[in-house]
């Protein structure tokens, strides 16, 4: 896997127990080994985990307008520590932001709609299985306070996320935990429990829940 920390922070870099450091850049993978660096693939990658003498990692797709750098999808890869034999797990999948401000001026701030796709995030490996969280499909909406203001008012959305687990070539997705916001959620974990972080809608306040790692 990586450290938690470093997954917090996109998780950009990695080393293995060899001393040879994985660096995630805008144009690729680079292979830092003895003060040389190669690039070994062109993937825009986050989220770097290492197993078993692989690499596994959210490859990000940004769109070609030159004006607007905008990402607009996520899949799941796998590539050897030289960037060979690259395999996609899963299917990709969307990345984007939909947010509907009320017809009338109102002082409350609050989206009326917000959706957010977040494609993948959070790659873990955890006892050799991949752990992430993804969007569901699920509609829902809420009740919430904007922090500035203290206005109060209702957001809805039209997907929200959940944790999920899968093996290490793509097989046997599995909902863990469903729900969990529809916002932006992320969990962590000490290799034993998963704990989430449950945030309801834009506003409201976040909640922690605790997933056995080897009982799911």
């Amino acid at each position: 896997g990586n450290l938690a920390g470093n997954l917090n922070n996109e998780g950009r870099i990695i080393e293995d127990e060899n001393g040879v450091v994985y660096l995630a850049q805008k144009d690729g993978i680079y292979q830092i080994q003895n003060g040389d660096s190669k690039r070994i693939c062109e993937d825009r990658a986050v989220d770097l985990n290492l197993w078993n003498g692989r690499l596994y990692y959210v490859a990000q797709e940004y769109s070609a307008d030159d004006d607007y750098d905008e990402h607009v999808g996520d899949t799941l890869v796998s590539i050897a520590p030289d960037g060979s034999d690259r395999q996609e797990l899963g299917e990709k999948r969307p990345v984007r932001v939909d947010s509907i401000w009320p017809e009338e001026p109102v002082d409350s701030m609050i989206y009326e709609a917000n959706t957010y796709y977040c494609g993948y995030t959070d790659l873990n490996v955890i006892n050799g299985q991949l752990y992430f969280i993804a969007n569901n499909g699920n509609e829902g909406s809420a009740d919430v306070t904007n922090y500035y203001g203290n206005s109060q008012g209702t957001i809805h959305w039209d997907s929200d996320k959940s944790l999920y687990r899968m093996e290490l070539d793509g097989s046997n997705l599995t909902e863990l935990v469903a729900n969990i916001g529809s916002d932006d959620p992320h969990f962590c974990t000490d290799g034993e429990k998963l704990t989430a972080q449950i945030t309801a809608a834009l506003g409201e306040g976040a909640k922690l829940e605790d997933v056995d790692a080897a009982e799911q």
